[in-house]
């Protein structure tokens, strides 16, 4: 009995051992240079940091201080990320590794597969996003001529063979403040807003997106083009506007109905916007 005893704290003592120098030796900069190095594969314009790489429990890896971006624009950032390596997927042709991050008083969680036999290391992402607080991201940080709040769910999937993107997202409470009014309104609001986006490269199209709101329901779709700088972004969009009772009970919109008498009936209100993300210019029909 007393052998089996010895054993066991042997048994421990080295778990304990290897545990301590795991942590204290844990190749931190080895790592943090091949994450850089597969993202400077996948794209050239996307550069990450990292400020640790530690040992997690269970068989997980830490990230400390994460930040991506692309050229000199953060598109991401985040105290700590959690990698769970899938073993079993080591054995194949495709590597995968799960992902968790609290971000933006919200959650992302995900994973991603890695393709060994690809020359650049083909990489699938596929993220859910959970409760994301839309007003905190950084890339809506340049944007001067409006801001959107509200809460950000939907999944979100990265080919990088193809450099394709797409996603499905819904923003629920949704309030956008204009520093320009827009048909006399300066702020919207929708209880929901649903949209099917997709990207090839830099060229984005807005397949659906459907708006739910107080002062009118709203649909749009359309093509865009990403720059460098998110407020030099091109949009060429077109939609329709269904106003609700609300919105012709708002007093500022007297001049404006008596120009087109016809919001009076609740015609419906077709438009166009194009230009910069960050200075639109819209036209508007009315519908017979």
């Amino acid at each position: 009995m007393k052998k089996i005893i010895k054993l066991f704290l042997v048994f421990i003592f080295i778990i304990a051992a290897a545990m301590t120098y795991l942590y204290f030796f844990f190749p931190s900069d080895l790592i943090i240079k091949t994450i850089s190095s597969h993202v400077k594969k996948i794209n050239p314009d996307y550069h990450v940091t990292i400020e640790k790489v530690s040992p997690a429990f269970p068989l997980s890896i830490k990230l400390d201080n994460v930040q991506l971006y692309r050229e000199k624009m953060l598109i991401f950032d985040t105290e700590k990320i959690i990698l769970s390596p899938d073993l079993v997927s080591f054995l194949g042709r495709n590597n995968a590794v799960g992902f968790t991050s609290h971000a933006y008083d919200g959650l992302l969680k995900g994973s991603v597969e890695i393709d060994r036999n690809h020359s650049n290391g083909n990489i699938n992402i596929v993220s859910e996003l959970s409760d994301i607080q839309i007003n905190l991201l950084p890339v809506l940080e340049d944007i001067d001529h409006f801001s959107i709040s509200g809460i950000l769910n939907g999944q979100v999937h990265y080919r990088s063979k193809e450099e394709s993107f797409s996603a499905g997202i819904t923003i629920s409470e949704a309030v956008i403040k204009m520093e320009k009014p827009v048909l006399n309104l300066d702020t919207l609001y929708f209880r929901d807003i649903d949209a099917d986006i997709k990207s090839l490269n830099d060229n984005f199209e807005i397949i659906s997106c459907t708006f739910s709101g107080k002062q009118f329901d709203m649909t749009i779709s359309g093509t865009g083009i990403i720059k460098d700088k998110i407020t030099e972004t091109h949009i060429d969009m077109e939609g329709v506007l269904d106003p609700h009772g609300i919105f012709h009970q708002n007093r500022e919109l007297d001049n404006l109905l008596n120009i087109l008498p016809q919001l009076k009936k609740g015609k419906s209100i077709s438009f166009n916007v194009k230009g910069q993300i960050d200075n639109p210019i819209f036209s508007f029909t009315l519908n017979h």
